[in-house]
């Protein structure tokens, strides 16, 4: 078992609700990255229902309040079962303090005449060939740094932009993948989507945190049905396009390395000062080096 499936692995408590005791492994600033606890909503939502053959469709999640260290639960409530898709409201809570809220769409595979999609994934390097970023000595730890292995190849601070980026946006990314070899399924999608480190992050400001408001992840290939091995690379896009009123939107694309999307993710999120200790620490100084320079896998970015 992996890391990602022990800190996901939810103990049935009857009566579809489910516990799961919250470490510092997924930890940004503040608290756990929201990727988590989509995943963890993922999980809850999958097994209440329980069919193989259904699939998350749609997942939105409000960030209510921040995680904190030690035990959590989670209920889920069946809103409506049909012959296609089951509709599910869930709820997390700690010491009677609810932390977070979702709704979610799960659904089996449907085959019909009507298909096409004009996005393709961007033409960009292998991972051999993208940018390893570096950690800075003697700042303060990001554990989820410490849980991807990245190669950036889109928004590389230092080195010319990408096709990908428009004229009037913030773009980020490259290949993904986690740092233990596991098969990709529908939770790790939904910790992959909230990833990165955001793009206004990289290219606009310092001293600021972007905690999630809401993140809404649409699933668009099952990938059960890709036979992914556990060492695949996935090509993760994000961009940001707005910030005004103290909010900032991010558009995220997740791609199998053969070209299927996977995933597309929007979130809203609320600009606020750095918690204290990692301001005083002062703004990120950002290094990368070519991956083929790099010896071994070192962490890759925070979401």
């Amino acid at each position: 078992m992996t890391l990602f499936e022990a800190d996901t692995d939810l103990r049935s408590m009857g009566g579809n609700r489910f516990a799961i005791d919250i470490n510092r492994n997924w930890w940004v600033m503040a608290g756990p990255n929201g990727g988590l606890l989509a995943a963890l909503m993922t999980r809850a939502a999958e097994r209440t229902v329980g069919l193989p053959d259904r699939c998350l469709r749609t997942l939105t999640v409000h960030y209510l309040a921040p995680l904190r260290e030690g035990p959590a639960e989670i209920s889920v409530n069946v809103e409506r079962s049909g012959r296609a898709v089951t509709y599910l409201s869930m709820r997390m809570t700690q010491q009677d303090r609810v932390v977070s809220t979702a709704l979610a769409a799960v659904a089996a595979r449907r085959s019909t005449p009507l298909e096409w999609q004009e996005l393709s994934i961007p033409e960009v390097a292998p991972p051999e060939r993208g940018w390893v970023m570096v950690s800075e000595p003697g700042r303060l730890p990001v554990p989820i740094r410490d849980r991807w292995e990245t190669r950036w190849t889109v928004g590389v601070p230092g080195h010319p932009a990408e096709e990908v980026a428009g004229p009037d946006e913030f773009a980020v990314g490259g290949w993904i993948r986690p740092t233990e070899p596991q098969v990709m399924d529908r939770a790790l999608v939904a910790a992959m989507v909230d990833s990165w480190i955001p793009p206004l992050l990289v290219h606009g400001v310092s001293g600021f945190n972007v905690p999630t408001v809401e993140l809404t992840i649409h699933i668009r290939s099952d990938p059960a049905g890709l036979h992914p091995a556990d060492d695949d690379w996935y090509f993760a896009l994000f961009r940001t396009r707005t910030a005004h009123e103290g909010f900032l939107e991010e558009e995220g694309q997740i791609w199998s390395s053969g070209g299927v999307l996977i995933a597309q993710s929007r979130q809203l999120a609320v600009v606020t000062e750095a918690p204290e200790a990692f301001a005083a620490a002062g703004p990120p100084m950002l290094e990368f080096r070519p991956a083929g320079a790099v010896d071994s896998a070192e962490p890759g970015s925070q979401g």
